[in-house]
């Protein structure tokens, strides 16, 4: 990026009274329009005026198939800002330029010119030119959903502001790479295990912003449960481990409902449980699910199928 307190060119009278002979035949160019033309006449140039009304951010693009063309840019005083030569450009092949410049408020003005001979026959020295303010990404605003469980995929989106952002691509990560990864570019994240994470949105434009949301991953669903009568009135209860869980919820009554039902906390260093003061002559129905706590709160994985037993 180059700002506009480089210093004044060294032209002597003669180049500022050549430019200020021909800079009245100066044509506008306006914001977002791209002229594109052809320098007919040996070492021929052409003007462009722009007006800036505030200061900006301004990308000036130039495209040429010059063998060596050059860009100048100058203030409304006639001094030099930018020069660039720019070179390779041949018969079906064109060399572009982009320039992102901090600019004042107030008149420019660009000089187009070639050092190629006169353009003959099929070879015509073709040239064009464009300019755009560069509106930076001011704010990212993610949205989705706040819990996933282990296995399953979301995405996650980004709202970009202001929205008449230039570039407005945004780059995805995740801070807790054990638990979940993140596609760069679609900010699909998938779920590998129990945790919290905090998905992070990058403007690419060079400003810096980000944005910050937090997902918690839910436990998966208990698999393999058992149940068995281990004595009088009493109930035995099993599972297969859940991987890094911070405990379980076991849920138990008479009927398929959570009506009446009954719950215990389980810790997770166990995946077993015993349910005791059981009726005889009684059908009973358990069900288990895994949970992880965060920030004082459990956030609960999927019940696991009931499982029916019959007290005789």
């Amino acid at each position: 990026m180059i700002q506009t307190n480089a210093a004044e060119s060294d032209l002597d009278n003669s180049d500022n009274n050549d430019i200020s002979q021909t800079i009245g035949n100066a044509g506008e160019l306006q914001k977002d329009e791209s002229v594109t033309t052809t320098l007919s006449e040996k070492h021929g140039c052409e003007y462009y005026k722009i007006i800036i009304d505030e200061e900006s951010k301004v990308i000036i693009n130039y495209k040429s198939n010059a063998g060596q063309s050059t860009f100048q840019l100058y203030d409304n005083q006639l001094s030099l800002i930018k020069e660039e030569k720019v070179k390779g450009g041949r018969y079906r092949k064109s060399v572009k330029y982009s320039e992102e410049i901090t600019l004042k408020p107030g008149v420019y003005y660009i000089k187009v010119l070639t050092e190629d001979e006169e353009s003959t026959g099929k070879y015509k020295r073709i040239y064009s030119i464009s300019y755009s303010f560069n509106n930076y990404v001011k704010s990212i605003t993610v949205t989705g959903n706040k819990t996933v469980s282990v296995n399953k995929t979301i995405r996650m989106k980004a709202i970009v502001k202001p929205d008449n952002a230039t570039a407005k691509d945004i780059e995805w990560e995740v801070s807790n790479t054990g638990s979940a990864v993140i596609d760069t570019n679609t900010g699909i994240l998938r779920a590998y295990k129990p945790g919290k994470v905090n998905v992070i949105a990058k403007a690419t434009d060079g400003s810096g912003v980000k944005a910050t949301f937090t997902v918690i991953i839910k436990p998966s669903k208990v698999s393999n449960l058992k149940i068995k009568r281990t004595g009088r009135k009493k109930i035995k209860v099993s599972w297969y481990n859940v991987y890094n869980a911070s405990g379980y919820q076991l849920q138990y009554g008479r009927r398929k409902s959570t009506s009446r039902a009954k719950y215990r906390r389980i810790s997770a260093r166990k995946s077993t449980g015993t349910l005791s003061k059981i009726k005889n002559r009684k059908n009973y129905f358990v069900r288990v699910r895994a949970y992880y706590k965060s920030d004082n709160k459990n956030y609960y994985g999927d019940w696991s199928s009931y499982k029916k037993i019959n007290i005789k």
